[in-house]
């Protein structure tokens, strides 16, 4: 995803240099011409050195992705598998959600959650244990068996000079020192209850989490439809100002600005795209998913 996204947006630089290197050799024949001025060359020269400034960034992105990728699938960034060329060599859309996210019930995320799975069963060791001192206040019988045998001077089998066997019980109790016992009950008891309570909490800020992460990937889903439709008013925009100034009537300036506004919502739009997907991801880790 970080992949599919830095190679967006580099396209979306790499597209809008390409056409401001177009504006700005037109100046340079229009200033020849004097038709323009150096102060309309200057600033469209420094826009588009800004935009060039933005694609080693995004280029950066994406070797990192690749690298880590190469580790992904055993491979190395001197030399990467075929998986990583073919990733370096095509740009393709950013990946995005295509079904609906399987939300379930809360019974079915407690199920799910590894955290949450995890206090339930520190829960259960911790009754475990407090049953296991709850059980020293009674006495222990244990069943004990004594087995003798006396060998005669070659010590062999066949010569058994005498052979003995018994069997009893033996009954332990740790009477005496009670107080020791309860005392090692009230702290069984009480880790038991902080242990619950961790649970709680665990629960609690599982379902925080999922909330959360739904109204974050609600949200940035809603932008959608009005950075398309900025996209669609940045390009008209733009059009529209380079008409203008051809017919004279306004200065390169607003070609400049809407050259400005239409890279900005060319990449917020990339952004969009990019978060989504991060967020369609954040939210499966957080109902469980694995």
């Amino acid at each position: 995803v970080d992949l599919r996204g830095a190679q967006k947006r580099l396209q979306v630089a790499r597209d809008n240099a390409q056409t401001q290197a177009q504006s700005l050799d037109l100046l340079n024949e229009l200033l020849d011409n004097g038709r323009a001025t150096a102060l309309d060359v200057n600033r469209a020269d420094a826009q588009y050195r800004t935009t060039l400034a933005q694609l080693p960034s995004f280029q950066a992105v994406i070797d990192g992705s690749l690298s880590r990728l190469a580790v992904l699938t055993g491979g190395s960034a001197s030399q990467p598998d075929a998986l990583v060329t073919e990733l370096r060599e095509t740009a393709r859309p950013i990946p995005s959600l295509d079904s609906a996210l399987a939300l379930g019930s809360p019974a079915d995320l407690i199920r799910r959650r590894p955290d949450i799975r995890a206090a339930e069963a520190e829960v259960s060791r911790r009754l475990a244990l407090g049953d296991v001192d709850r059980a020293r206040l009674f006495p222990t019988i244990t069943l004990g068996a004594d087995l003798s045998v006396l060998f005669g001077g070659g010590n062999r089998l066949d010569q058994l000079s005498s052979f003995g066997f018994g069997i009893g019980p033996a009954i332990s109790w740790e009477g005496p020192d009670l107080r020791r016992v309860r005392a090692d009950i009230d702290i069984a008891d009480a880790q038991t209850e902080r242990a619950y309570a961790v649970y709680e909490q665990t629960v609690l800020q599982a379902l925080s989490d999922v909330e959360v992460a739904l109204a974050n990937l609600m949200n940035e889903r809603q932008r959608r439809s009005d950075l398309e439709r900025a996209v669609v008013s940045a390009r008209d925009a733009l059009e529209l100002a380079r008409l203008r100034f051809d017919e004279g009537v306004d200065d390169f300036l607003d070609v400049l600005d809407a050259q400005r506004t239409l890279l900005d919502t060319e990449d917020r739009l990339a952004q969009n795209e990019l978060q989504t997907t991060r967020l369609a991801i954040l939210t499966y880790r957080e109902l469980g998913g694995t």
